[in-house]
């Protein structure tokens, strides 16, 4: 592996926004306030939520990742953009060893990041 790149929408909110999100989005993981985040661990979500995510590996441009990840969301546009009351994240992780890829947010990533409400995270870890 020379990367990993993780890309994510995490929704939080309310149980019954996070319950109606869920049956459109139909999200990888569902969590509720006070879920162990791992089966292992202590830490608990302090927040009801739920996540849609793909993982890439060995990119050279996050943007080849992103473009693939928005195209699954794109037809949600609309009814993730009717929730006011949820935070949206935007997320990208990426575990590098060898390659670290390049990253360009092109207008139309950042459009439709910003069309429906989210904010954008990026995260890098150098292994």
């Amino acid at each position: 592996m020379e990367n990993e790149i993780f890309m994510r929408l995490i929704i939080t909110g309310s149980k019954k926004d996070i319950n109606k999100i869920s049956n459109f989005i139909k999200p990888n993981k569902v969590w509720k306030k006070g879920d162990l985040k791992t089966s292992k661990g202590t830490m608990q979500y302090k927040n009801n939520g739920c996540e849609l995510f793909i993982v890439k590996n060995n990119l050279l441009h996050i943007e080849d990742g992103l473009n693939e990840f928005i195209s699954h969301l794109r037809p949600l546009k609309k009814q993730l953009s009717t929730f006011n009351n949820i935070k949206k994240v935007f997320s990208i992780v990426v575990y590098s060893k060898n390659m670290m890829p390049s990253f360009y947010y092109s207008k139309k990533i950042l459009k439709f990041i910003y069309s429906i409400e989210a904010e954008l995270e990026t995260d890098i870890y150098c292994l």
